[in-house]
């Protein structure tokens, strides 16, 4: 009985450590630490290749068994069986999918359709797409992906995030749920302190920067431009903010465009960065101290 009450009282300190920005911290070190993700990063050529033909027949056979749409539209394309496709070059045999395709799936059956490869228990989130002259779009997080964080985290250990960061996210009804993955693992993994706000209002903006010591800045391209410029006839002066890194998504950023990512730097005299994804399949590239260009996440997709 001794035994197990030391052991229980282990335990439950070992919670409490988690829940620490310390433990935080720990649990953030993992990303380089962790032996398989750093040989991930560092693959050679050959390696990735052969890494994506593992893959791309593993999920091939995982969206046969799953998904009946993407079966039927494989049979319409003479497929038969899934072990038909074996390599790389196979990939001209698949069926295109439009967006059209996926939500006349999801209007046919709703609320996921039958494209959906995940059981309806899987389902950890949702969001829905703002075009207005169409039914709704439904976009899925499964558990499954909320476990993959490593995806979310690597441009954000490139972009030299750490855990004493303080991250003030720009965001809007739109852009929030795109943002909210990555602050879950800003917070979670990380261990940084986040600050979400809302609205155009600049003068609270750069307050609640000013306030908090804001280090980090995450919106889109230009959001984080407007608020610098607004900043600046409001005599705020983003440039001596205590702001250092500057990361955008869902619009042209430095990776796309280093005139526009520039502008940016000049305006906030901080280092930008930039995080390309979409809502289907998440994070797919990102931009380097370098910027110049996007590096593809090609030990996940081809």
């Amino acid at each position: 009985n001794k035994r197990k009450e030391l052991i229980g009282a282990y335990e439950t300190a070992v919670k409490l450590f988690v829940k620490t920005r310390l433990g935080r911290r720990a649990l953030r070190d993992k990303y380089w630490t962790d032996k398989d993700w750093h040989k991930r990063e560092y693959l050679a050529p050959k390696n990735i290749v052969g890494r994506q033909k593992k893959l791309f027949k593993k999920q091939i056979g995982y969206m046969w068994k799953h998904s009946p749409y993407m079966r039927i539209k494989m049979e319409g394309e003479g497929i038969i069986k899934a072990k038909e496709i074996k390599k790389l070059e196979d990939l001209e045999r698949l069926p295109f999918i439009s967006n059209a395709d996926l939500s006349g799936s999801q209007s046919e059956a709703p609320p996921y359709g039958d494209v959906c490869c995940v059981a309806s228990d899987e389902v950890t989130g949702v969001a829905t797409s703002d075009k207005a002259s169409a039914a709704p779009r439904y976009f899925i997080t499964s558990k499954r992906d909320v476990a993959n964080t490593y995806r979310l985290a690597r441009p954000l250990i490139t972009a030299g995030v750490r855990a004493d960061d303080v991250v003030v996210v720009l965001g809007n009804s739109e852009s929030f749920w795109a943002f909210k993955p990555l602050c879950e693992v800003l917070k979670v993994d990380f261990g940084c302190l986040v600050i979400m706000v809302d609205g155009t209002d600049a003068k609270k903006h750069m307050e609640v920067i000013t306030h908090f010591k804001a280090t980090v800045l995450v919106g889109t391209s230009s959001q984080v431009q407007a608020l610098g410029d607004t900043a600046d006839l409001l005599g705020m002066d983003a440039a001596h903010s205590t702001v250092r890194l500057l990361i955008t998504g869902g619009e042209i950023g430095i990776g796309s465009s280093e005139e526009i990512g520039k502008v940016m730097q000049e305006v906030w005299g901080a280092k930008a960065f930039e995080i390309y994804g979409c809502a289907d399949v998440g994070i797919l590239a990102w931009s380097c101290d370098a910027q110049h260009g996007l590096h593809l996440m090609e030990d996940d997709y081809i």
